[in-house]
C-alpha cells in the first residue's frame, strides 16, 4: 500500500478464509482476510499549510520549543528542522489534550505517537459478507465490509446495495453506498485534524460518507464492457469522507470506465 509522500506499507503475510454458495439465481459470500504489514520507516508527515499558520503552532515554535529540554530531557528529537518542529507540535497537542492518559509525562506522549504511527508488524483485518441475485434480466447485490487495524486506528464500516435491469447488452442500475467509522481512540479524538488528510487514509480520523449513484453498463463484446456512472456524495459530518482533502459540500462525480477480462 503506497500513501504518496507519506509512507510505503508492504504486506509481509496474508491469509484468509472465504465461503461462496450459489443456488440458481442466488449467491452468498462470507469471508475474513488478515494481513501482516511491513514498514521500513515511520510516515513522513508533511504539515498541512493551515497548521503552520495557526496560533497554536506559532505559539509552540516561539514559546514551547525553548522549554522542551526542561519539560522533556529524555526526548530524543532536536526540533531544529521544520519536520521535527511539526512532529513535536503533534506530540505537544496530544500531551495537552490527554492529561489523564499521560499524567504530565511529555516523553510518554512522544513514545505513544511514535508507536502508533509505526505500522511494522501490525495486523490488518478485513471482513465481508454479501448477497446477490441475478436471473439474467434482473440484478441485485448487497455487501457489507469491516476494516480495522489494532491499536488507536479506527474501524471502518461500509456497505452498498445495487439494483439493475438488463435490456439486451445494456444494464442500467442504481446504487447506494454508506461508509462510516466507529468511535476512535486518543489520536482520532484529539489531533487527527492536525495530520495530513492523505495520511488519515490509514484510519486516524473519522470518515463518513453516503453515495447515491446511477449508471449504465454496456457489454460491447464478450469480456469487454463500458461503464458510465454518476455519483452524488453527501453526509460527510465534517470529515473528508473517502477523499484525501476536504471536499466541497455534496460533490458530484461523473466517471467512465472500461472493464476488460482476458
Amino acid at each position: 500500500m503506497d500513501i504518496p509522500g507519506v509512507a510505503t506499507v508492504d504486506i509481509a503475510q496474508m491469509y484468509g478464509v472465504y465461503l461462496n454458495l450459489d443456488r440458481g439465481s442466488f449467491s452468498f459470500r462470507i469471508g475474513n482476510t488478515v494481513a501482516k504489514l511491513a514498514m521500513d520507516e515511520l510516515p513522513n508527515l508533511a504539515p498541512p499549510a493551515a497548521v503552520l499558520v495557526s496560533p497554536d503552532y506559532l505559539d509552540f515554535v516561539a514559546n514551547v520549543i525553548p522549554l522542551v529540554p526542561v519539560l522533556a530531557p529524555g526526548l530524543d528529537i532536536s526540533l531544529d528542522t521544520d519536520a521535527e518542529k511539526y512532529q513535536g507540535f503533534l506530540v505537544y497537542q496530544l500531551f495537552l489534550l490527554n492529561p489523564t492518559t499521560f499524567q504530565g509525562d511529555f516523553v510518554a506522549a512522544a513514545d505513544f505517537l511514535q508507536t502508533e504511527l509505526n505500522l511494522d508488524g501490525f495486523k490488518v483485518e478485513f471482513q465481508d459478507i454479501g448477497f446477490g441475485y441475478d436471473d439474467g434480466k434482473r440484478l441485485a447485490r448487497a455487501e457489507a465490509v469491516k476494516f480495522f487495524i489494532p491499536g488507536e486506528y479506527l474501524t471502518v464500516h461500509a456497505h452498498y446495495l445495487t439494483i439493475g435491469q438488463r435490456f439486451n447488452e445494456f444494464l442500467p442500475f442504481i446504487q447506494y453506498g454508506h461508509t462510516y467509522t466507529a468511535s476512535g481512540g486518543i489520536i482520532s479524538q484529539s489531533i487527527s485534524s492536525l495530520i495530513p488528510a492523505i495520511a488519515n487514509t490509514i484510519g486516524l480520523s473519522d470518515r463518513f460518507q453516503k453515495t447515491y449513484s446511477i449508471g449504465l453498463r454496456w457489454d460491447i463484446y464478450k469480456g469487454i464492457a463500458l461503464k458510465f456512472q454518476a455519483d452524488h456524495m453527501t453526509s460527510f459530518k465534517g470529515t473528508d469522507g473517502g477523499f484525501t482533502s476536504k471536499p466541497s459540500k455534496n460533490p458530484n462525480l461523473l466517471s467512465i470506465a472500461i472493464d476488460a477480462v482476458f
